[in-house]
């Protein structure tokens, strides 16, 4: 596996290549051609590597547009100082159901006005999500949320994402650099829910007892069920 720096040379070389940079152009055009359709458009930040690369590319073209997070109750220290590094996002709280033992904000349910949400969703981190992007494309609207769902980099590849963050000197989260100290491929560093219940199939909470010894034991000691996913 590649060294941090490593991965970082490679991410640099394919940013000068013209298929990375016409799809940044091709996400760029598509933000800016949904967010002349909405009246009250937002970013959706989870501090991870794809939503960060969704916030630059929006905020690049409307600076004042609002950011939320949502707040699972756990989130890595890594994550949350990186929240504070990004500044200005608006933490909401409702509730989310991740497992059968694990329900996050129980009787919340902060809401918002927004009629337009710019989301890091891509279709290479999961079947589920590729074949959502494939059946609803990357604008569509959403009836659960009754609101519109962009997702600017649905088609892009792990090494996109990376390139762009490496190229343009982008803050990142911390944690993926953890990650991969600890020999974690790219393809698996993920930053989300604790408890996820699909990421826990695929051993989130492994590599969360292998990376963040002391956020994996404070999550134990509220949720010793999710001991059998290690």
């Amino acid at each position: 596996m590649l060294s941090w720096d490593q991965w970082k040379r490679a991410c640099l070389i394919h940013a000068r290549s013209n298929r990375f940079k016409e799809k940044v152009e091709k996400a760029s055009d598509l933000i800016m051609s949904v967010l002349i359709k909405s009246s009250n458009p937002a970013i959706a930040f989870s501090t991870g590597k794809d939503s960060t690369v969704v916030y630059h590319l929006v905020k690049d073209i409307a600076p004042d547009i609002d950011v939320f997070h949502n707040d699972h109750d756990f989130m890595l220290k890594e994550s949350r100082d990186y929240l504070y590094r990004i500044g200005g996002v608006k933490i909401i709280r409702y509730e989310d159901h991740h497992c059968e033992w694990f329900v996050t904000n129980p009787g919340k349910s902060d809401s918002t006005d927004y009629d337009t949400v710019f989301l890091g969703l891509r279709g290479e981190e999961n079947s589920y999500r590729k074949t959502y992007l494939r059946v609803n494309g990357l604008y569509h609207y959403t009836g659960k949320y009754e609101q519109y769902s962009c997702s600017p980099i649905g088609w892009w590849a792990i090494q996109d994402v990376w390139s762009y963050i490496f190229s343009t000197g982008r803050d990142y989260n911390k944690a993926y650099e953890i990650m991969n100290n600890n020999d974690i491929p790219p393809h698996r560093q993920r930053i989300g829910p604790f408890a996820n219940k699909l990421a826990m199939q695929y051993g989130q909470v492994a590599i969360l007892k292998q990376c963040f010894p002391d956020d994996y034991n404070r999550f134990m000691k509220k949720f010793p069920k999710a001991k059998q996913y290690v």
